[in-house]
């Protein structure tokens, strides 16, 4: 064996070493609580716990079996997010860091902007999901009043002081298709409402929340809604300021067949465009009116 050959052969086999090295060494367990602390301080109304966590070479690692979840549930989970360190970042005024992962059986992946001279805990974050399986998410849609499944995609960002998310900056886009879901079902005397497709687009300043455009189209109902909700802690107190309109469909008046007085109120409203409603309140206790 020529001498060029062999120190190719030890350079390969002292890399292997280094790298099994590194990897015996990496202290998952203070990784897992350094990440579960340092997500507790940043949201202590919610939990985060990891079952597992490894090194992902070159600048990154990760974790398995992540849960997010509050007093009422589990908001959300993730069989595996891998968070990772661009080497560029290192030689720049700010730590740029990049996320990928599984969550409800979708994907989602983030880039994580912290500068490394700005105000503590300040971050910019800009995220997109796909394939996101909303049912798998029961608490968190619970959370806000409600129920709801199907696929859900979409993207979003926004940038402030992790600790305080009624005061963040941001903006979000997300589709739910093939699905349904609770809110306002009651009072149209229906199980669910159905949504072949659900557009929502909603931007947030200054502690506000304001609907951008959300338009339904399904078989059954049509509809919409504008205004906003005044973010407050617990996200229960939110304050409400929600008005819509939604039209029903020759198919819902005849799976409503049943249900003849919901039947005659819908009817009588379809030829001024359907029935207009609002949502106020705090979230906890909403009330809603129709007009």
């Amino acid at each position: 064996m020529s001498g060029k050959k062999k120190i190719i052969l030890y350079v390969a086999w002292g890399l292997c070493a280094f790298i099994i090295f590194i990897y015996a060494l990496f202290p998952k367990d203070k990784v897992k609580a350094y990440a579960q602390d340092a997500f507790s301080r940043a949201f202590p109304e919610y939990s985060l716990s990891i079952s597992g966590a490894s090194l992902s070479l070159p600048l990154g690692v990760t974790f398995s079996d992540i849960k997010v979840s509050s007093a009422k549930g589990m908001l959300a989970a993730s069989e595996k997010l891998k968070v990772s360190l661009s080497p560029f970042s290192l030689f720049s005024g700010k730590r740029v860091y990049s996320l990928k992962g599984s969550v409800a059986q979708g994907r989602v992946t983030a880039k994580i902007v912290r500068p490394k001279n700005g105000p503590p805990g300040f971050w910019d974050v800009s995220a997109r999901i796909s394939g996101v399986h909303a049912e798998k998410m029961r608490a968190f849609w619970n959370m806000l009043g409600g129920d709801v499944s199907g696929t859900l995609d979409g993207s979003f960002s926004f940038s402030g002081q992790a600790a305080d998310w009624t005061r963040q900056q941001g903006e979000a886009s997300l589709s739910l298709s093939n699905g349904k879901f609770s809110f306002l079902s009651q009072f149209l005397g229906v199980d669910a409402i159905p949504a072949t497709r659900l557009l929502l687009g909603f931007s947030m300043k200054d502690g506000s929340v304001t609907i951008k455009n959300c338009t339904l189209e399904s078989s059954q109902l049509k509809g919409g809604l504008s205004g906003g909700l005044r973010l407050r802690k617990p996200f229960s107190s939110s304050e409400l300021d929600i008005t819509g309109t939604v039209s029903a469909t020759p198919e819902f008046f005849r799976k409503a067949g049943a249900r003849p007085e919901m039947v005659q109120f819908m009817q009588s409203k379809q030829r001024a465009g359907g029935v207009a409603f609002s949502i106020t309140g705090p979230m906890a206790t909403k009330r809603i009116a129709f007009k």
